[in-house]
């Protein structure tokens, strides 16, 4: 599939995915861009990660298999790379209120600058300014960034060695 500047327009910008409650509307995706504009989507984690990946002509379980391959880890926990633009890390975002219910929070791999010790968990501090409060722990948050990075670094070598143009 060719990727293009409009791809990166419109998905590159997102800087995290996070998971609502709302009275009335129930389970919600917060889609928060890099700019600081907030966008609410009535649906939950799983419905918007699957619209991502058809959007990029991938499969969220596929991926998910290709990363415990590459890790050697069969958790839940990994990275998303579905671009080198537009690489999902999963984040503990807020305490389960039902059995079921989507904690993780997906922040965009390129749009982290750094990350803090905060309280019981840790602030991840955003290139745009923002800060997102996370309910991980600061070597859970470390461990999850360097697995951003190899799997961001695994799919670029990827690109180049079957020829494939790229937007990075």
């Amino acid at each position: 599939m060719k990727r293009t500047c409009q791809d990166f327009e419109r998905y590159g910008h997102i800087a995290a995915l996070l998971p609502e409650y709302v009275d009335g509307a129930g389970e919600c995706v917060v889609v928060l861009y890099d700019d600081g504009r907030r966008e609410v989507q009535s649906c939950a984690m799983r419905s918007a990660l699957e619209r991502y990946a058809r959007v990029f002509g991938c499969s969220v379980p596929r991926m998910r298999d290709c990363e415990r391959r590459l890790f050697g880890r069969s958790r839940q926990e990994l990275p998303l790379p579905f671009e080198p633009y537009f690489v999902l890390v999963p984040f503990r975002w807020r305490a389960p209120r039902v059995r079921g219910d989507s904690t993780l929070a997906y922040v965009n791999f390129v749009h982290i600058a750094s990350f803090v010790p905060e309280g019981d968990g840790i602030a991840i501090l955003l290139k745009s300014g923002l800060r997102l409060s996370i309910r991980s722990s600061y070597a859970s948050a470390a461990r999850r960034f360097q697995d951003a990075c190899a799997s961001r670094d695994h799919l670029i070598a990827t690109f180049c060695a079957c020829g494939l143009p790229m937007i990075a």
